[in-house]
């Protein structure tokens, strides 16, 4: 590795050790801020889609779980 390459990745280190603390402190933020049912009616356009797209399975998946699983144990 050449010098200058080690100094760019100890530059970009140092930039986010200081970053790292600040952009945790803003994400708090605008966690505390967001409101529950804006974010629901924000996702639903979302969750309509995948509904209307992906039906169901008839089953859980549990009978095809337990198959792997017996298979694991022997």
């Amino acid at each position: 590795m050449k010098k200058n390459e080690k100094q760019n990745i100890l530059y970009w280190i140092k930039c986010w050790e200081e970053a790292g603390p600040l952009l945790e402190k803003l994400r708090g933020a605008e966690l505390r801020k967001i409101s529950t049912m804006q974010a629901l009616i924000n996702l639903s356009g979302a969750y309509e889609s995948c509904r209307l797209h992906f039906k169901p399975k008839p089953d859980s998946g549990l009978v095809e779980q337990q198959k792997w699983f017996k298979k694991l144990k022997t």
